[in-house]
């Protein structure tokens, strides 16, 4: 029985062991990944200085040879300018030839520094012009901003002016009522018209009286002769 003990146990203490050693190997494992990880970042590090560095020194080689070859050319100029003086007789041509060769002379040296200067480049001298163009840029914008807002504000005002004639119109509308009310009051005129017309019709009537008046004038001429009549017989 102990025997059995005694070998679980073993098998037991095996297993464990077994297992501490995978976890062991996983964590290698794993600091070899992350230090594979940050070799290949520094050599890509190492590579863009490189890279860097070299071009820096072929924009550095470039400027040399360009300022070589600029003093090729001068030294060339000058020897053509030399020979060329050589060769004038007048006094007049070899000043003109002197002051010529003077102003190129002048000239190249200009350029020379200005390339060695790198003017117009992003050197921290230039940061309070920078900050000077900014500001100004920045006053420019406003006042654009301010002249929008009064742009917007006479187009209110604009939009007043425009209220204003609508309702002008609405008065010529009201007008336009009171010209149907002075037609109302010709058709109230015709009206009394109308009744003038009655007023002849009545008139008319009167006539008509007048024509009885004068049968009862007819019924008296009549008597008359009944009169005449009674006398005849006395």
């Amino acid at each position: 029985m102990m025997m059995m003990m005694v070998m679980v146990m073993v098998v037991v203490v095996m297993i464990m062991i077994m297992m501490m050693m995978i976890v062991v190997v996983v964590v290698v494992m794993m600091m070899m990944v992350v230090l594979v990880v940050v070799l290949v970042m520094m050599m890509m590090m190492m590579m863009m200085m490189m890279m860097m560095l070299l071009m820096m020194m072929m924009m550095m080689m470039m400027m040399m040879m360009m300022m070589m070859m600029m003093m090729m050319m001068m030294m060339m100029m000058m020897m053509m300018m030399m020979m060329m003086m050589m060769m004038m007789t007048t006094t007049t041509t070899t000043m003109m030839m002197m002051m010529m060769l003077m102003v190129m002379m002048m000239m190249m040296m200009m350029m020379m520094v200005l390339v060695v200067c790198g003017a117009g480049g992003d050197d921290d001298n230039d940061d309070g012009d920078d900050d000077d163009a900014d500001a100004h840029a920045a006053a420019a914008a406003a006042a654009a901003a301010a002249d929008d807002d009064d742009d917007d504000d006479d187009d209110d005002d604009d939009d007043d002016d425009d209220d204003d004639d609508d309702d002008d119109d609405d008065d010529d509308d009201d007008d336009n009522d009171d010209d149907d009310d002075d037609d109302d009051d010709d058709d109230d005129d015709d009206d009394d018209d109308d009744d003038d017309d009655d007023d002849d019709d009545d008139d008319d009537d009167d006539d008509d009286d007048y024509d009885d008046d004068d049968d009862d004038d007819d019924d008296d001429d009549d008597d008359d002769d009944d009169d005449d009549d009674d006398d005849d017989d006395v």
